[in-house]
């Protein structure tokens, strides 16, 4: 005769078996994303550290006499960026997501100015303009650089290094929120 209940025991304890096999596996694998996340975040987190220093080192230096020319040249740091930009899936805080897209955004976009801003004391200076009418631009272009890297609106410094500062802020948060 057949035993039934023997039967339903062991399909009950494959059964378990099978599914508690799935969740242990699940378990593994967002335990392994939330590790890469965390590397991925330490990653972002030192460029834009260094980013940070170098915005800070160029409006320390962008502070000089109105009178003297001198625009100085700094190349932000984008390689990591640029090089995990396809494994940013890991990261599942949009929000933080959208405030590290935006930073690196500043960082082009400052770049890009400041090559353009060299390009044009470059060519007043190719063009001989005049000493007076040269100095003037180049301050005008230093004020403006200065204001794109710590803006002040509405009594809030929102330049790019107070927001870069905020989003590191923001990534040591979320790291200690998935390392625990």
């Amino acid at each position: 005769m057949i035993d039934w209940l023997q039967i339903g025991l062991e399909f009950l304890g494959v059964f378990v078996g099978v599914i508690m096999a799935f969740w242990l596996d699940r378990r593994g694998e967002v335990s392994r994303e939330r590790k890469e996340a965390v590397k991925l975040l330490k990653l972002i987190k030192e460029e834009l550290e260094k980013n940070t220093g170098l915005l800070d080192q160029f409006r320390n230096e962008l502070n000089v006499p109105p009178g003297q020319i001198y625009l100085p040249y700094y190349r932000l740091q984008l390689s990591t960026w640029e090089a995990i930009s396809g494994k940013m899936d890991l990261i599942k805080n949009d929000e933080l997501l959208v405030s590290i897209s935006q930073a690196y955004f500043n960082f082009d976009m400052f770049t890009r100015t400041l090559e353009r801003y060299l390009d044009l004391a470059y060519h007043l200076v190719k063009e001989r303009s005049p000493a007076a009418e040269l100095r003037e631009q180049i301050h005008r272009h230093r004020l403006s650089m200065i204001k794109q890297v710590e803006e002040v609106k509405n009594g809030q410094k929102d330049g790019i290094l107070p927001f870069t500062k905020k989003v590191i802020s923001r990534i040591e948060d979320e790291i200690k929120h998935l390392d625990c």
